[in-house]
């Protein structure tokens, strides 16, 4: 039987610029080193989707989020190492300038445009794919 916290849940932010060009950054010293990702991580027990977005953009990238301003596009599971389940959420508006504030798991930030990205984890990359494909979250069904 599966236990409560068997399948972590991982949040990812979908953030562009005024260019339409998404932000990455690019994972260093842990699982999918070399590969860029969408900033986030895992919601924590008692933590809103919203507020564990609002908390890792803060953390990582040092950008400032609305609650108002997060949208949840998709959900996707991945069985990567370990079962999990990713919430992709849009950005609508930020406010700052986005910089690397974990160089211990992170080389690297910028943004890129959507025809040319880099090579994408694994973990976070059904999220964007989802997303580009324009197949959002149905509320009124179950995943």
């Amino acid at each position: 039987m599966m236990e409560f916290d068997d399948m972590p849940i991982g949040v990812n932010a979908l953030v562009f610029n005024d260019k339409n060009q998404l932000l990455l950054g690019k994972r260093v010293n842990c699982f999918g080193e070399g590969t860029f990702g969408l900033i986030g991580g895992k919601l924590k027990v008692g933590e809103t989707i919203e507020s564990c977005i609002k908390r890792e953009l803060l953390e990582e990238v040092g950008i400032c989020v609305n609650i108002e301003d997060i949208e949840v596009v998709n959900l996707s599971s991945t069985n990567i190492e370990i079962p999990m389940l990713q919430i992709g959420v849009l950005i609508k508006k930020y406010y700052g300038e986005p910089y690397n504030k974990e160089k211990e798991y992170c080389s690297e930030i910028g943004f890129f445009d959507l025809d040319n990205l880099p090579e994408i984890f694994e973990v976070t990359k059904t999220n964007l794919e989802l997303f580009l494909r324009k197949e959002f979250y149905n509320r009124k069904c179950n995943i």
